[in-house]
């Protein structure tokens, strides 16, 4: 950890000063002001990514005995964390132009995007599996409803269909042998006791459609994730950019303090 730590803040260093050299020098204020700038927008980032994540975190605590954990959201909660933290070291080292600061900043700033990077890729590369534990899930946890001790199960069924307004795994007649021809209250468009009862029967299932949701739930919580993924791809990349942007800014600002401290 120490080699890794240590190979990026050298490549920081050298990055810094040969772009730095390259630009005109004078504008140090102006560089001071962008980056404290960039920081106040950077900690905001790691708020909404850090409240965001925490949200997503409660909600879905209702259906983890369906899908299990949800370390996706664990980790964007510490990611926002780390942000803010570095974010508000950033703001210390632009307003007080200290070079042991902003190049403290930009380097761990660096190791962030890295780790990021590295996030997304796993990820990405991950989707298929994710999907998979999900309909395994599903197709599992229909056994257990109202079974005894699987309260668990029960209440993230309900919670589902509700929310997605589905029904079963693959469709409403999943229920059929597990309620003997009914279907969950929670699969009622209107929900109300025994709103549920026989819906799954051959002789009411092709009037189904006009009281229970029909679709399964398979389907609705796959499209969920992928335009999740697809948000938080545009979210994650956003965010590379901006990162990008304060590494550049705290390495011109703190080549350029080192060489007023030479002059000096």
């Amino acid at each position: 950890m120490q080699v890794f730590f240590v190979t990026v803040y050298v490549i920081y260093i050298y990055f810094a000063q040969y772009y730095s050299d390259k630009m005109v020098e004078g504008g140090a204020k102006c560089i001071k002001y962008l980056l404290f700038a960039f920081n106040l927008i950077f900690f905001l980032a790691g708020l909404i990514i850090f409240v965001v994540a925490i949200v997503v975190q409660v909600q879905f605590n209702q259906y983890a005995s369906l899908f299990g954990s949800n370390n996706t959201s664990i980790a964007l909660i510490i990611i926002g964390a780390v942000i803010m933290v570095i974010a508000f070291f950033g703001c210390c080292g632009a307003y007080k132009e200290n070079y042991c600061m902003i190049v403290a900043f930009g380097t761990l700033l660096t190791v962030i995007l890295i780790l990021e990077i590295i996030f997304v890729i796993i990820v990405y590369t991950q989707t298929d599996q994710i999907v998979g534990d999900v309909d395994n899930g599903l197709q599992a946890g229909l056994q257990f409803y109202k079974q005894k001790g699987s309260d668990g199960v029960t209440l993230a069924w309900d919670a589902t269909q509700q929310e997605f307004n589905c029904c079963g795994a693959n469709n409403f007649t999943d229920w059929k042998t597990v309620l003997n021809g009914s279907v969950p209250d929670s699969c009622c468009i209107n929900v109300s006791a025994g709103c549920g009862k026989g819906w799954s029967s051959k002789k009411q299932a092709a009037n189904a459609s006009s009281v229970i949701y029909t679709e399964g739930c398979i389907e609705s919580v796959e499209d969920f994730f992928a335009g999740n993924f697809v948000l938080l791809g545009g979210i994650g990349i956003a965010l590379i950019l901006i990162q990008v942007v304060g590494i550049a800014l705290s390495g011109w600002l703190a080549h350029t303090i080192r060489k007023e401290y030479q002059v000096v």
